[in-house]
């Protein structure tokens, strides 16, 4: 396996998608809720705050519970369906992102097996890509899979950083806060769907049971992980079954 960076980070990528759909007059609507997906004379609707509007297809990148959730009055939403969508479980994910003056590691990739530590994982990104283009800043990255109700999703950010930099120390001898310039605690929840024994055979489709609609998500990918190769792969073959099912109507 090989592993690549952005030259500049993902923020590149996401800046370089929004020059592209502004050339094609997108219309986008960041921190707008959508409340609930349903169908109004056989189009695919979606309510955003209390405004509901139809649209010829709608794309759902969003985990599938959540569809499930959202769709729950859709006329087309089964109980059997809501359960296929609900049987998708996931994990939150808790990160810390810092930076130091001084290199703790010149390994990438540090995973931590020991079930008394309160962190699974700490990559040093300046191992991979060095510090030319981070200021000389070193940069490293902590995380952590739990529970979406776990007391670490729920916990302060100071409360998180004592607990991981005193793991981080006893782990990395050069390592101390002395050392430490900036540092950001991020939570998210529905981070890592789960597979077991079951799960190809509860694996919902792209193309959903509710007319018009459409599901894609990291969880879909699968017999492989989750990655951005794969994202692209999966972004650019929903966007060719939309297109597909669009002019044959």
């Amino acid at each position: 396996e090989r592993l690549g960076y952005f030259d500049g980070g993902f923020q590149v990528v996401v800046e370089a998608w929004l020059r592209e759909l502004k050339k094609h007059k997108v219309r986008i609507h960041t921190s707008t809720a959508v409340t609930s997906i349903g169908e109004k004379d056989g189009r695919p609707t979606v309510v955003v705050g209390k405004v509901e509007k139809a649209y010829d297809a709608v794309l759902a990148a969003i985990p599938s519970p959540t569809l499930g959730m959202l769709a729950k009055n859709h006329p087309n939403m089964t109980e059997a369906y809501s359960q296929q969508l609900r049987s998708v479980e996931y994990l939150g994910a808790v990160l810390l992102v810092f930076t130091t003056t001084k290199p703790i590691t010149d390994k990438y990739w540090h995973q931590i097996h020991d079930l008394d530590a309160p962190f699974l994982v700490l990559l040093s990104l300046d191992s991979l890509i060095g510090t030319d283009k981070t200021a000389g800043k070193h940069i490293y990255y902590i995380g952590d899979y739990v529970p979406n109700d776990s007391k670490l999703m729920q916990e302060d950010e100071a409360g998180i950083r004592k607990r991981w930099f005193k793991e981080a120390a006893s782990l990395f001898p050069e390592f101390s806060e002395d050392i430490v310039g900036e540092s950001h605690v991020f939570k998210f929840k529905n981070a890592q769907h789960i597979v077991d024994t079951s799960y190809e055979e509860r694996l919902p489709d792209i193309k959903t049971q509710l007319g018009g609609v459409y599901l894609s998500n990291f969880s879909q990918i699968y017999p492989e992980d989750r990655g951005t190769n794969y994202a692209v792969r999966d972004g650019l073959k929903v966007a060719d079954m939309i297109d597909r099912d669009l002019k044959s109507r």
